[in-house]
């Protein structure tokens, strides 16, 4: 008679496959916040600080997801305009905006 195992190996590989379901869909409900606070325009940014007030994360959970969103090219970051140079920088002076792959990702998810 067979005795039936689970080896820690399978496991880890179970909880890694959770661990990413989980982080892909946080970015699509991420990715839809964002749309939400830039009024789905391209044309617009929001601060990840107002991001993450709104979604009630932490900051090391955001920059998982936008290390993903921004891969995939749906999100663009960069500093806002008001920050002074040699200055200190807060998560209120890094903004994001919709790229139109991300625009177009979130009426996908919308009309699916």
């Amino acid at each position: 008679m067979r005795k039936s195992t689970v080896t820690y190996s399978a496991l880890r590989a179970s909880e890694h496959r959770t661990d990413v379901s989980f982080y892909e869909e946080l970015a699509h409900k991420t990715l839809l916040t964002i749309g939400q606070l830039v009024d789905f325009s391209v044309d617009s940014e929001v601060s990840i600080y107002a991001i993450k007030q709104r979604m009630g994360i932490n900051f090391a959970a955001l920059a998982k997801i936008f290390d993903n969103l921004n891969s995939k090219r749906y999100i663009s970051m960069q500093l806002s305009g008001a920050v002074n140079v040699g200055g200190e920088i807060g998560p209120e002076d890094v903004v994001v905006s919709l790229t139109h792959d991300g625009l177009n990702e979130i009426l996908k998810k919308l009309n699916d």
